[in-house]
């Protein structure tokens, strides 16, 4: 009789020790309560070092500070931001699109999609990958260096059903660059 209450105690204690940590894994990319949202970190720097000079929760990633400061807290120049959110995707093809002045990184799951960690002027990048159903970790990592700063962030579902085919020049001749089977943009 006490052993089969020892066991049916350690049963419990087991599985509410992988409970936990499964509540654990499913939020590891952003601080409790930001599920939806994105969690930002500010830094005065453009390499996200040291501790964030500001943290606050935005529910998009599209701004425009131009010549100005995105908070009191923050440098008008060289300051960087990191975006982290967890959210649930339907398996498909995904655009994930950035607009930004100056440096932005985009990582899908730690995967790092989009690489543009340079000074550059209102650059549109547009990378396209498949993911799967399910939960997934976004970061956005984006720096200003001087002058005018913007940062704009959004993704687009892809469907199956079309074709695209694309060349280096405006003839359409010659080698193809790439051709993507598949997705057909839905809005």
């Amino acid at each position: 009789m006490n052993t089969s209450r020892l066991i049916i105690t350690l049963l419990l204690l087991l599985s509410l020790l992988t409970s936990a940590d499964a509540v654990t894994a499913q939020t590891s990319c952003c601080p409790e309560g930001y599920e939806g949202n994105w969690s930002a970190q500010f830094f005065n720097n453009r390499d996200l070092i040291g501790g964030p000079v500001l943290t606050r929760v935005d529910q998009t990633i599209n701004f425009d500070w131009g010549a100005g400061q995105p908070h009191p807290n923050v440098a008008f120049d060289n300051f960087s931001v990191r975006w982290s959110r967890r959210l649930h995707l339907n398996a498909g093809f995904y655009n994930f699109v950035t607009i930004a002045d100056d440096g932005v990184r985009v990582y899908l799951d730690d995967r790092l999609l989009i690489n543009n960690w340079r000074e550059m002027q209102g650059q549109t990048t547009v990378q396209g990958t498949f993911v799967t159903g399910g939960f997934h970790d976004i970061k956005v990592e984006y720096f200003e260096g001087q002058g005018a700063s913007r940062i704009k962030f959004y993704w687009d579902y892809l469907r199956p059903g079309w074709l695209g085919e694309y060349w280096n020049n405006t003839s359409q001749s010659g080698t193809q660059s790439a051709s993507i089977d598949g997705p057909n943009y839905i809005s």
